[in-house]
């Protein structure tokens, strides 16, 4: 790894740190472990498409589906 980039890691985890602090281990333990899978049954069609938009963001299938249950939440939680 470059230093460029080994100090930019560094400047994002100490910005995360910074914004943990003061968060129970509970919270941290309920916001960051995964202890819960699911089955999705898709056709293979749609199941190439998630692949291929994770991987054109950067994600794995995982966290894109996580992220948008987040954000489906955020835009919907008050309706």
């Amino acid at each position: 790894m470059a230093k460029k980039d080994k100090a930019e890691t560094k400047k994002l985890y100490d910005e995360l740190a910074e914004r943990l602090k003061g968060t129970s281990p509970e919270r941290l333990q309920d916001a960051l472990i995964k202890t819960k899978r699911v089955a999705l049954r898709m056709t293979r069609t749609d199941k190439t498409k998630l692949d291929e938009l994770a991987k054109k963001c950067g994600l794995t299938a995982t966290e894109l589906v996580t992220r948008l249950i987040d954000f489906a939440w955020d835009k919907l939680k008050d309706k």
